[in-house]
């Protein structure tokens, strides 16, 4: 019989069968609160021998993943596939807790600016893949020198709409 439930007053007022159930309720009260914490040991372990440790500096840059973000901050409005894997670079400016990272985000995105390290990738600038542009030449129309709509080269005008490469 556990000292703390039998020093109750209202303990010796129950009937026998009454003090019999309070205890019984109590001891498999206090087995399940003991199975549970070993239980949530035990899933901690698992989860900490798996864990990917990210640490970042102030100033740093990195990626946020978008896997999780809604596709108008992405800046694509029709197609999900060519939607980017990782939005960014973004400068780290502080780190908020153990595990998430505030950044500097532009207001623009509508985005809280905290993020776990489970959503945050390095970005390493390789000078390689910037994209290479070329000289467009847009006609201009000799009137008023101003871009004509539709006057570039494989685009048609019909009924007042534009189509290209038809």
């Amino acid at each position: 019989m556990p000292d703390d439930v039998a020093s109750e007053p209202e303990f010796t007022k129950l009937e026998k069968s009454g003090r019999e159930f309070l205890l019984r309720e109590k001891t498999l009260i206090k087995v399940a609160q003991g199975r549970t914490s070993e239980a949530q040991e035990r899933m901690k372990y698992y989860y900490d021998k798996n864990r990917f440790v990210q640490n970042f500096e102030m100033n740093d840059t990195v990626l946020l993943d978008g896997k999780n973000l809604d596709i108008r901050h992405k800046a694509y409005a029709q197609s999900e596939k060519l939607v980017p894997r990782y939005i960014g670079p973004f400068p780290v400016l502080k780190k908020s807790s153990k595990d998430s990272y505030d950044l500097g985000i532009s207001k623009g995105l509508k985005l809280h600016p905290v993020f776990h390290t489970s959503l945050l990738k390095t970005y390493h600038k390789d000078p390689k893949r910037r994209q290479k542009w070329t000289s467009l030449y847009l006609p201009m129309e000799l009137n008023n020198n101003s871009l004509r709509p539709g006057s570039g080269i494989g685009s048609t005008r019909e009924n007042s709409t534009t189509r290209f490469g038809g």
